[in-house]
Parts: structure tokens; C-alpha cells; sequence
């Protein structure tokens, strides 16, 4: 039923108002988050879940989690900046599960807005930066049929203007970060898993690293080791939520 669910939001989307209606019959659309009655399949929260998301307007340590005073200070030194548009409390959560794992792909609009928000808070000129994305192994990057870091950073960097490059290439199939335990089995199931794909348009260059969720950290720190072999003179990681 679920399948059959999916497809239909995924004809819905091309616009088409026949199956908009039979969506509409069959399966009345619901907020993803609290599954309250909404009008439109499309907007997929609800006024009051929408409400809920607030976004950031300053950089997050990522040492310890701590929100910064000025987006120029970090309280701890890290070999990046960490733009965390949203602490990952609900809606985001929803949004971002329906987004990987249930075929609504048109969720993008929402995550990406949240980014682009954020990153004019946090840095108003990004002309000097390339933006790039946590890539996924092949393997897995084929069975889910997308990668979503990917889809999200080519929209932000659309909508700036700037250039989006393949920086890292993933060379181990982890498991997923979500079934390690701890901060120290997030570290080493990830180590030693991304390669630099492209080192020459890192030297010198300012990067906006994308990724959808940060939690210990793990990830966004073992790919910014690999990219600081070949000196970048700024890494920031932007994601949607922090985890607290």
C-alpha cells in the first residue's frame, strides 16, 4: 500500500490535475510529521509543524555542539565550520527520512530553502567558495537511486550562482552511521572511507561541504581530513540539523 502511496505522490508531482484529484480520493494528504489534514499534497507540513522549524543564523562548533556568538568564532579549533541550518527536532527529522528513504523526492524544496536560508545568514558572499556534497558508495548510491547530499548541493549552488564539483569519491561501503554506538563507532566505521577525486580544485579554494544530518560529527570531520591533505584555505560543512 505504501509503494502504491509513493507512486502516486510521484505522478501527482508532474502536475497533472486527474491524478492530483484521485490522490486527493484514495489517500487524503496528511503533514508528514503529525499527520494532520493538509490541501495539498505538495506542502507536506501542516501551518503548525511548519511553524516549528527554526532556522539558525549563526555557525555551530563542531567540537561541542555549541551555537557561536559571531559566525567568526569558534570556541574550540576544527579543521572546519559547521553551518547547521535547524537542530534536528520535528518537523526536520520527517522531512528528511521522507526525503532518503520514501520516494518524496520533491521534499528537496523545503531541505534546500532551509540551506540557502542559513548560508545567507552565515555567509552573505559566497563567491569565493565551490560548493560539494558527502558522497555516497556506488553501491549504495544504486540502490537508493539517488544521492541526496548531491541533489541538495546542486540546488544551492544553482541558486548562488557557483560551481558544484565531485570533491570526494567514496572507496569503502561503510555501514550506516545510524547503527554505530557512540561517537567512537561513528569514527571508525567511517575512517578511511572517502579518497579525493579531484585534487586540483582544491588547493587554494574556499569549499561548502553539504550533507543532510550531523550527529557526532564523524563524517563531516573524516571527509574534511581528506580534503585537508591538499590545502583548501576554508572548509565549511552545511547541513540541515544538528543533532543536540
Amino acid at each position: 500500500m505504501q509503494n502504491i502511496y509513493i507512486f502516486l505522490r510521484k505522478v501527482a508531482s508532474f502536475g497533472n490535475i486527474t491524478y492530483h484529484c484521485v490522490l486527493d480520493i484514495l489517500f487524503p494528504p496528511v503533514c508528514v510529521s503529525c499527520h494532520a489534514p493538509i490541501h495539498d499534497q505538495q506542502k507536506f507540513l501542516c501551518p503548525v509543524c511548519f511553524d516549528k522549524i527554526v532556522i539558525h543564523t549563526t555557525c555551530t562548533c563542531p567540537a561541542c555542539g555549541k551555537r557561536q556568538a559571531t559566525n567568526d568564532f569558534l570556541c574550540h579549533k576544527t579543521p572546519y565550520k559547521l553551518a547547521a541550518a535547524c537542530h534536528y527536532h520535528e518537523p526536520i527529522p520527517q522531512l528528511i527520512h521522507y526525503f532518503k528513504y520514501n520516494g518524496l523526492e520533491h521534499i528537496q524544496t523545503i531541505l534546500s530553502a532551509l540551506l540557502i536560508v542559513h548560508l545567507k545568514f552565515v555567509l552573505p558572499d559566497i563567491s569565493s567558495y565551490i560548493i560539494s556534497y558527502i558522497p555516497l558508495h556506488i553501491h549504495k548510491e544504486r540502490k537508493r537511486g539517488f544521492n541526496q547530499s548531491r541533489i541538495l548541493a546542486t540546488i544551492v549552488a544553482d541558486y548562488f550562482n557557483v560551481t558544484c564539483v565531485p570533491t570526494l569519491k567514496r572507496i569503502k561501503n561503510t555501514d550506516s552511521q545510524t547503527k554505530q554506538h557512540g561517537a567512537q563507532g561513528r569514527m571508525a566505521n567511517i575512517k578511511d572511507c572517502f579518497s579525493c577525486s579531484q585534487p586540483e580544485l582544491i588547493t587554494g579554494k574556499n569549499i561548502i561541504l553539504i550533507d543532510d544530518v550531523s550527529t557526532s560529527g564523524a563524517t563531516l570531520l573524516e571527509a574534511t581530513k581528506t580534503l585537508r591533505v591538499y590545502h583548501p584555505r576554508h572548509i565549511v560543512g552545511l547541513v540541515i540539523a544538528k543533532v543536540d
